[in-house]
């Protein structure tokens, strides 16, 4: 029997990603629809974060950006980020964000890093099927999360079934 405190076994692993993939699937389910955008922050090949920690900051910094401009327009943002892994190894971050009336082009300025990519959320496909799509990204590189790492990050609005 494993003692509370220590790396968790492969079973408990296994079965701690399914049921946060069910949280993700149900917090999608009841807080997004399908004019919602699906945004991915890329980084350019160069000098990448050199930590999550640091990555993590960025986007935080961006969504506070994208915060600050729907604010003064009288909007809250609803969002659940992502950190994940692409296969040449950089770090991309992927964002469900509830649709605003401000362009592509002002979600891409403020993130000086790489590209951004904007486009529809797509809730045709299954809720399950896309939660465990965003969440294959961040372990698929062998980034397995520290014990009792959350996977995905809310915005306060936020509702969690």
């Amino acid at each position: 029997m494993e003692q509370r405190g220590t790396k968790s076994g492969e079973r408990q692993r296994m079965r701690n990603l399914l049921l946060s993939r069910d949280r993700l699937a149900r917090t999608l389910a009841a807080n997004f629809t399908g004019g919602d955008l699906l945004v991915t922050l890329t980084y350019q090949a160069g000098p990448w974060p050199r930590s999550r920690e640091l990555a993590r900051q960025q986007v935080r910094q961006w969504i506070g950006s994208i915060s600050a401009l729907r604010r003064a327009k009288g909007m809250a943002a609803k969002y659940v980020y992502l950190l994940g892994t692409e296969q040449a190894g950089s770090l991309v971050h992927r964002i469900i964000l509830n649709r605003g009336k401000e362009s592509a082009d002002m979600l891409g300025h403020p993130w000086p890093y790489g590209p951004v990519y904007v486009g529809p959320l797509d809730l045709s496909q299954q809720g399950q099927a896309l939660a465990s799509e965003l969440l294959r990204q961040p372990l698929q590189a062998g980034h397995s999360p520290l014990p009792c790492a959350r996977l995905w990050v809310s915005s306060r609005g936020i509702h969690h079934t």
